[in-house]
């Protein structure tokens, strides 16, 4: 078992090199989120690394979740009008 890192998202596509908003990762890929808001974000099927971040240092926090999820669902909504 020992490589298993339960909790964690490795992802790295080298998008953390700029400022702004973070997408709840630190350097390495690791994704910054409870294990609530990972529930969460995994009973919806949302990928933690496309979810900005705006908790301490970056962590995605579950209004960071709910926020996004609204988001999603107005741009399918503004598609499926149109």
């Amino acid at each position: 078992m020992g490589s298993d890192r339960v909790g964690t998202i490795e992802e790295n596509d080298g998008s953390d090199a700029g400022g702004g908003e973070s997408h709840g990762r630190e350097r390495g890929g690791r994704v910054h989120a409870c294990p609530a808001v990972r529930k969460r974000a995994r009973l919806l099927g949302l990928s933690l690394a496309a979810i900005p971040g705006r908790g301490r240092k970056g962590r995605i926090t579950p209004a960071d979740v709910e926020r996004h999820v609204a988001i999603r669902s107005a741009e399918h909504s503004a598609r499926s009008d149109g």
